[in-house]
């Protein structure tokens, strides 16, 4: 419920606070007043576009805040998701614009997007008439409303999820298609590299072992005669091995008193010759690993090159052709288990669309009894609002190709005609400003216990009527708003005197030496309200006989 909007320096308006309670409010003044500016207004706290224009003259900034007590079941509705506000039981909604065209929004003085308010906004309160929002009838809510009306919401979220799951497994088997036909294109391919790589057989780190054993033999050519002769003076009787094998038993026959350098030098000589027999070893296994055949450097080499060709061929590292063969050989065994899969997604497909079928077909059915009773119920509003003429149909389109969509298989619209001989169109098309708002009136009466509560605007909704057809619209105003919200702006006295609370918006002077207009806007209280209702009875001139008809509409209310 809108409980309070406050006004700061927007066109003509300088400072205005108003607390607004539930129930039916009436706003009424004379042409010209400034009720159109305060709806402009609203229409900023909600997120409406705005520009420098409508901050008034002489300041550097407009602002408008509007105030909502929230019911429980707002606190945790979707309009919320993905903002980092609490909600509570009241939400601020404020918009500021500067005098460069700039433009801030703020929910409970966190700031947000424009897009964001509005979006708030629309959760909020709904305008009609002719400089309203109209939400109700834009055909893309239509569907969501006859849903409601018709007791349906269960059933369209069944679909919903339905439709979901089909996408899905239409999306799992497109996918997994592709994938086929991916691999059916490269099976040949695949069979000829499994071939080859099978028989070239690479294993892991072989390359690096092959380098390395190329790269030895190939110096083992150059250094074989050094390391022979090395041997050579190693391992002869004349080599030094047999001579420090001498020199150590030689010293070992002397004998000498008060020293022991002898012996140490002994114990270094043995060392030696150790690490003498253990090198010699070494060489001779080094000089049998030079003895190759010339035949394994060729055999190595051919392998080696022909393991990087094959990774060229294929634009891997050497190292990864196990890896690429082993890769190839899952591919290959898979196109035949790819196959059984398909067979079963293509099964899954079948009988999701099915049960999507089975769901929107029951929602379909539903739509169109609740089609007709929606329409019955709107038919009898009409005459009473002195729309006798016009008819009301709600249009059910299905797709002809069986097309389907996520919120069933038809579209909906309103339909009317305001005129028995005119042909029936969409409803925001053929009505005019004033036939729109008694349309949304009737809409809204008829769908009040199937739509959530929110607060509603019109926006002379009585324009061009009077005498008891005013008077039903008054108390069709009056119905609507038991037990929530409904804001009027008026000049029909018969649908003021029905109101619960009542405001007088007029135009007055700053001062007598000064040219500049102000929009006010004053609470009534029982005798003001008299005044009121008796002026837009009578006109300029307030008379008693006007005054008394006020008082017989207002103890009629």
């Amino acid at each position: 419920m809108l409980t309070g909007l406050s006004i700061r320096d927007i066109v003509l308006i300088d400072r205005l606070d108003i607390d607004f309670s539930e129930g039916l409010c009436v706003l009424t003044g004379e042409t010209g007043a400034g009720k159109s500016i305060i709806l402009d207004a609203l229409s900023l706290a909600l997120g409406a576009r705005a520009d420098r224009s409508v901050v008034r003259i002489g300041k550097e900034k407009g602002s408008v805040a509007a105030i909502f007590d929230l019911p429980p079941q707002f606190t945790d509705d979707e309009a919320f998701d993905g903002l980092e506000i609490d909600p509570g039981e009241q939400l601020f909604l404020r918009r500021v614009i500067t005098r460069d065209g700039k433009s801030r929004a703020f929910i409970n003085d966190t700031p947000v997007a424009v897009s964001t308010l509005s979006r708030i906004g629309k959760s909020l309160l709904e305008i009609h008439g002719q400089h309203g929002d109209r939400q109700l009838m834009e055909p893309s809510v239509h569907r969501g409303l006859l849903d409601r009306f018709g007791g349906l919401e269960t059933l369209a979220l069944e679909v919903v999820e339905a439709f979901d799951v089909m996408q899905s497994a239409v999306r799992d088997l497109a996918e997994h298609e592709s994938a086929i036909e991916r691999l059916e294109a490269e099976k040949d391919y695949l069979e000829h590299a499994h071939e080859e790589l099978q028989a070239l057989g690479p294993r892991p780190d072989e390359e690096q072992e092959l380098a390395d054993r190329r790269s030895f033999m190939m110096q083992a050519e150059s250094v074989h005669a050094e390391v022979l002769e090395a041997q050579k003076k190693l391992s002869d009787d004349n080599g030094i091995g047999r001579e420090l094998y001498r020199v150590i038993r030689h010293l070992g026959g002397v004998k000498i008193e008060g020293t022991d350098r002898l012996e140490r030098a002994l114990g270094f000589l043995e060392q030696a010759s150790v690490s003498l027999a253990e090198g010699t070893e070494l060489v001779d296994a080094l000089l049998r690993d030079l003895e190759f055949d010339p035949k394994e450097l060729d055999e190595t080499e051919e392998r080696l090159f022909a393991l990087r060709a094959a990774a060229r061929k294929h634009k891997v590292a050497v190292d990864s052709l196990p890896g690429l063969l082993e890769k190839i050989c899952r591919q290959i065994e898979s196109l035949d288990q790819d196959q059984g899969r398909l067979s079963e997604l293509r099964r899954n497909v079948v009988e999701t669309q099915n049960r999507f079928k089975k769901v929107a077909d029951k929602l379909s059915k539903g739509r169109v009894a609740a089609a007709k009773k929606l329409d019955r119920a709107i038919t009898k509003e009409l005459p009473p609002l002195k729309l006798q003429k016009a008819r009301f149909e709600t249009k059910i389109f299905h797709d002809s190709n069986n097309g389907f969509s996520r919120h069933g298989l038809e579209t909906v619209e309103f339909h009317a005609a305001t005129n028995p001989n005119t042909e029936l169109g969409p409803l925001a098309k053929i009505a005019s400003g004033g036939e729109l708002a008694r349309f949304a009136l009737a809409l809204k009466v008829v769908l009040q216990k199937s739509t959530e509560r929110k607060t509603l605007i019109f926006d002379e909704v009585d324009q061009g009527i009077g005498g008891a057809v005013a008077d039903a619209v008054g108390e069709r105003l009056q119905k609507l708003a038991e037990g929530g919200q409904v804001l009027v702006i008026t000049h029909s006295p018969q649908v003021a005197a029905r109101a619960n609370h009542h405001w007088r918006i007029r135009k007055h002077g700053v001062s007598k030496s000064a040219d500049e207009v102000l929009t006010k806007v004053e609470g009534l209280d029982d005798r003001e309200r008299r005044e009121e209702i008796a002026r837009m009875l009578a006109g300029a001139k307030v008379t008693d006989e006007a005054r008394a008809a006020a008082d017989q509409l207002l103890r009629h209310r």
